[in-house]
């Protein structure tokens, strides 16, 4: 499960390469996974900007995601970075050049992470703080003696404080308020799925050797277990327990929550 967690930004990329999964021409063989995996990185590394960063404003839906200038989009950016450094380190195709767009997508990373919600409604700025500490713990278990190990532990555990600042009422992470009243630590409406992504994340850098309080760990692992409904599916977080078979916690939706929530 660790490796599928690690390897959801290379599946993600395959939407970038030229070839997409299932629409080969008539009469030509699908490509091999590994060779799939090769076309990823490579486009990885001829697409990464020249800040270190990955990632852009652009998408073939733009109307479906709320996401205010420039909170949002950073977070977004920092997100979208950290895992594609990720992808990079855990790929077991490695060139000179993707290894120095990781070192690179790294730096941004120690620049970039903390930043900020541009509203009290979106949240999006827990996704950057969750991804970024899975991939900085990654990062020193992978490099111990990386010499900027003293700069990555400090940032996370700044990341550690700010996901103590979010952090719900209810014991979990949301990326909107939708109470209706925007607080500065967020009030309720965690989502189960949110919560076991930076979950995921807290539990790199401890495996690092970084204090991690047991506290916020419990009542984040607690708020997870509340959205389990009896079938074994998760609702889309505590908001929504109440109707646990209904429109948002319906069963496509539930299907993509459950692992990460399981783990």
């Amino acid at each position: 499960m660790q490796t599928s967690v690690r390897w959801i930004a290379i599946v993600f990329l395959w939407v970038g390469c030229d070839t997409a999964w299932g629409e080969q021409p008539p009469g030509q063989e699908a490509p091999t996974l590994s060779e799939t995996v090769e076309e990823a990185v490579h486009w990885l590394v001829e697409n990464q900007k020249d800040t270190g960063a990955w990632g852009s404003h652009h998408s073939p839906r733009p109307i479906e995601v709320l996401c205010d200038v420039p909170g949002s989009h950073d977070s977004f950016r920092v997100a979208t970075t950290a895992l594609c450094v990720m992808a990079l380190s855990d790929s077991p195709y490695k060139t000179p050049e993707s290894r120095r767009a990781a070192d690179r997508g790294l730096e941004y990373v120690l620049r970039s992470y903390n930043v900020k919600r541009p509203s009290g409604f979106e949240h999006y700025s827990v996704w950057a703080f969750g991804y970024s500490l899975q991939c900085l713990g990654e990062w020193l278990l992978a490099h111990p003696n990386d010499p900027r190990k003293d700069r990555i532990v400090e940032v996370c555990q700044e990341l550690l404080e700010k996901l103590k600042k979010y952090q719900c009422l209810d014991g979990g992470w949301g990326y909107l308020s939708l109470g209706g009243i925007e607080t500065y630590q967020p009030s309720w409406t965690s989502m189960s799925f949110t919560t076991a992504t930076l979950l995921v994340g807290v539990s790199r850098v401890k495996e690092a050797g970084i204090d991690v309080n047991p506290k916020l760990v419990e009542r984040a692992v607690r708020s997870v277990e509340r959205s389990r409904t009896p079938v074994g599916s998760y609702t889309y977080g505590e908001l929504w327990r109440g109707a646990p078979a209904a429109g948002i916690n319906g069963a496509k939706g539930a299907a993509c929550r459950a692992s990460a929530c399981q783990y």
